[in-house]
């Protein structure tokens, strides 16, 4: 029987395992000082073992966490336990940094040969973990913040409800009942004006969650078609002058002579345009201004509304358009709304490809930008409203013995006649 051949494992050198892993592996005096390193620090580390001790271990740290690398050095010989602390290492060419995780403990077999004790020491390159670990803390505070203003949404919606509703059932009631006689007429169309005007309140709050939830679904559809822009900011600006008249703020138009017709979904852009302008109206005080411009910019329209009203402080600036989201989240506050006015606005201006940009000042006014295409997007077909009636088409041969049309049987007819 053939044996098999054996391989001496003394031709084959063996292969060190430590220096094979994501971990270096090295051994430090209790100072912090390198007295041996890996040779896979450069993988690691990003520098040559013998590189890393010329330079100083030390000096690589970042100069905030070599405090607390140093201490965990000179704690583990005292106590004489592991220790772990976390550290940033500069990149070669100090471009940018690298988080690492160092674990220390003391190594009884080694032996120095100024006799002081030895430190083993593992770093491991954890910058992935820290990357990871921060975009989950991201979102988690941003799943609370949202969590947190649907709560405060839910409650301020409540109230937005609850208070035009109990209007209209008062003054209704009112009204059925016998007290209304003996009141002068124009006490009952009062009445009648509170109880439409506090509809109108809650068809707006139930408009604005509607359409909120078919964009944040994805069930709002964008149906363009070629109009006239400078119209549409005509005509919107003059359905708000009733409610600005009310305070007697002046909405101004700036020129809008030039602009181009632009390829989008018209009754879209009018609800942009209500819901800015009356936000601009309601937040700023009586006697006041809004403007609205536009002008065009390339391929796009850049429109405008502006007001002198209260401004927005710069906290809360950047979390306009988020959806739930008010400055002013009081039950008592002076000016109500559910909060999805702009976010509404937001979602109609990002499925038009476009941006939206706010600038203010608190106590000085109010910017909002909205920089649309002119070409949106493609027109969908819209399906025809009437029944079309096809026509089969019958072969040849059967059209010859069977006239098809009225045409071929009054030719058929002069034809016998002749």
């Amino acid at each position: 029987m053939r044996s098999k051949s054996v391989s001496n494992p003394k031709s084959t050198p063996k292969p060190d395992l430590a220096e094979l892993g994501p971990d270096l592996y090295s051994l430090h005096l209790p100072s912090g000082e390198l007295v041996y390193a890996g040779r896979n620090a450069l993988r690691v580390v990003g520098r040559e073992a013998q590189l890393l001790g010329a330079m100083g271990y030390m000096d690589l740290v970042h100069v905030q966490d070599r405090v607390a690398v140093a201490k965990a050095f000179g704690d583990c010989i005292i106590i004489n336990n592991p220790l772990k602390v976390q550290f940033r290492m500069s990149t070669p060419g100090g471009a940018s940094t690298s988080w690492y995780e160092l674990h220390c403990e003391p190594a009884e077999e080694a032996v120095h040969a100024s006799q002081a004790p030895v430190v083993l020491a593992v770093t491991r390159d954890i910058s992935l973990r820290r990357r990871l670990e921060q975009e989950l803390r991201d979102s988690r505070e941003k799943a609370e913040s949202v969590s947190i203003a649907k709560g405060l949404f839910l409650a301020n919606m409540s109230h937005e409800l609850r208070t035009p509703l109990n209007a209209i059932l008062g003054f209704s009631e009112l009204l059925q009942s016998n007290v209304m006689h003996r009141m002068p007429p124009e006490r009952h169309d009062e009445y009648v004006g509170l109880i439409h005007s506090s509809a109108t309140h809650l068809l707006h709050v139930l408009t604005d969650i509607l359409d909120m939830s078919k964009i944040d679904a994805g069930k709002y559809e964008i149906l363009t078609e070629p109009f006239a822009i400078a119209q549409t900011l005509r005509s919107c600006s003059a359905m708000m002058r009733g409610q600005a008249e009310q305070k007697q703020i002046a909405i101004c138009n700036g020129n809008f002579d030039g602009l181009p017709e632009v390829s989008a979904d018209e009754r879209a852009i009018k609800q942009i345009m209500i819901n800015l302008i009356s936000n601009a109206v309601k937040f700023t005080g009586d006697g006041g201004r809004v403007t609205v411009e536009a002008q065009r910019i390339g391929r796009n329209i850049r429109i405008a509304v502006s007001d002198n009203g209260i401004g927005i402080s710069a906290e809360h600036l950047e979390n306009l358009g988020i959806p739930f989201y008010q400055a002013d989240s009081r039950y008592d506050r002076k000016y109500q709304g559910t909060g999805l006015g702009l976010s509404v606005v937001r979602g109609l201006v990002d499925l038009h490809k476009g941006k939206l940009a706010f600038a203010s000042r608190k106590g000085k006014g109010t910017t909002v930008t909205v920089t649309l295409p002119i070409n949106a997007q493609e027109s969908k077909p819209v399906p025809a409203q009437e029944m079309m009636d096809f026509v089969k088409l019958r072969p040849l041969e059967q059209a010859n013995s069977r006239p098809r049309s009225l045409a071929h049987k009054a030719a058929n007819s002069s034809l016998k006649r002749l």
